[in-house]
């Protein structure tokens, strides 16, 4: 989906209208990545740490 909003940037470049758009895809595309990225790690680091026969405690 980046590549695609980098390509209607550059279909586009010539009339402004078309390029704030075709930006917010780019860069709405990589901050869904970025916390999907955040969510799986996160969940990886709970696996391993439970793996470990560890168990979590709250405070």
């Amino acid at each position: 989906m980046t590549v695609l909003g980098w390509v209607a940037m550059g279909a586009g470049i010539t009339e402004p209208a078309i390029f704030g758009p075709a930006f917010a895809v780019s860069v709405l595309t990589l901050l869904y990545a970025m916390a999907v990225k955040l969510v799986c790690y996160v969940a990886q680091q709970r696996l391993l740490f439970l793996g470990q026969g560890l168990t979590p405690t709250t405070p």
